[in-house]
């Protein structure tokens, strides 16, 4: 009874914790992946004479919008914005390949991810990602003076992005929550505290009689 403050406030704690996993809203998710198509009639066209030039030209394209970065990405496909702790906004990025230090590409694409806090601000990312994909195209084409019926085609898969909800188990964090908060209080309480008077009273006597001043003469 005398360690009430820390029984106190560790339900305190845990209530606080609990009310803010209850209160924490999904994130919408959504993924498109752009591909650079050549056009019917490629003579024209510098940019789609082989394949491998599709594959250069999706990399400018993607570093133009996005900017180079010499940080460390993830080489599994499989790793999203909301994996990666983000809740808002979009990312354009080529398919690597490679590893996290040396990327390899060999795909004539650009995968678009977006992320909000409604399934319509997730559908407006993707459209205003590729919408600024599209402009950059045109214009990297225009300064060459690509005759528009030779120019590089785009093609979205899928033709509609589906927008998928991450939300997780309330019953689930709840019950973590206060599994945690639960046993973090009881090791509270049963850690030792400030030690008090010896239990043993011959010990007791002896560090009284201690403290006398010797009479022997």
């Amino acid at each position: 009874m005398r360690r009430w403050p820390i029984l106190l406030g560790g339900l305190l704690l845990t209530a606080g914790a609990a009310v803010w996993v209850l209160d924490a809203r999904p994130v919408y998710f959504a993924e498109v992946r752009v591909v650079f198509l050549p056009p019917a009639d490629i003579s024209p066209n510098p940019y789609a004479r082989t394949s491998p030039s599709l594959v250069e030209l999706a990399g400018a394209v993607g570093r133009a919008l996005e900017g180079g970065s010499s940080d460390a990405r993830s080489v599994s496909q499989g790793v999203t914005m909301v994996g990666e702790g983000e809740r808002d906004g979009h990312a354009i990025r080529q398919p690597n390949i490679g590893g996290q230090w040396e990327y390899a590409f060999d795909t004539p694409a650009l995968d678009v991810q977006a992320v909000g806090a409604t399934g319509e601000a997730v559908e407006s990312e993707i459209a205003d990602a590729v919408t600024r994909i599209k402009g950059e195209l045109t214009e990297m084409q225009a300064r060459l003076d690509v005759p528009a019926d030779s120019r590089i085609r785009l093609q979205l898969s899928p033709s509609e992005p589906q927008v998928m909800e991450y939300g997780g188990s309330r019953v689930r964090a709840l019950a973590g929550t206060l599994a945690a908060g639960g046993l973090v209080t009881f090791l509270a309480l049963g850690m030792p505290g400030r030690r008090g008077r010896s239990a043993d009273p011959k010990s007791d006597l002896t560090a009284r009689g201690s403290t006398r001043p010797d009479s022997t003469p």
